[in-house]
């Protein structure tokens, strides 16, 4: 189980990082393609951004959980470990704020798609784009920390 744990942790983290990756980049492209008035841009974030949250969820939620479940048996080195978990949850609370207090209040902003962005909705998209950027980057860590290979002291522990 604890094994599983592990491959699953290191799957999560950085399927995460690859999936926001693959977002943004699609996202800018469909932002600042020409062929684009406001109203499309506005329904496709409203079509993009639930699934972006759920799947950011799902997977740093489930790698989190995983990597709970690992530091009980001891498959990562333990100041490694701690590390990892520090990261994830940081990385799952910010997500999480940035849902609740940037990304709801900027949804309402363009719903219905048809009505004029107010004058804060730059600032507010600032803000979510940093926040993401942290979330994205500790997860980033935390995907290195839990597939860089381990010393031979914890191998042998295995």
């Amino acid at each position: 189980m604890s094994r599983l744990c592990l491959m699953l942790s290191r799957c999560c983290f950085s399927a995460w990082v690859g999936a926001a990756a693959l977002f943004v980049v699609n996202a800018v492209a469909q932002v600042t393609f020409p062929g684009f008035d406001s109203i499309v841009r506005n329904q496709l974030a409203l079509l993009r951004f639930p699934a972006y949250y759920a799947f950011g969820f799902g997977l740093v939620g489930t790698g989190l959980v995983s990597l709970a479940v690992i530091g009980r048996v001891r498959l990562m080195e333990p100041r490694r470990w701690r590390w990892a978990m520090s990261c994830a949850a940081a990385a799952l609370l910010l997500m999480t704020a940035d849902y609740l207090f940037v990304y709801l209040p900027l949804e309402a902003m363009i719903t219905p798609p048809t009505a004029p962005r107010p004058a804060n909705f730059i600032t507010w998209h600032r803000l979510s784009t940093g926040i993401n950027a942290l979330h994205v980057g500790l997860t980033a860590i935390v995907a290195g920390l839990v597939n860089w290979p381990g010393s031979s002291e914890s191998a042998s522990a295995r």
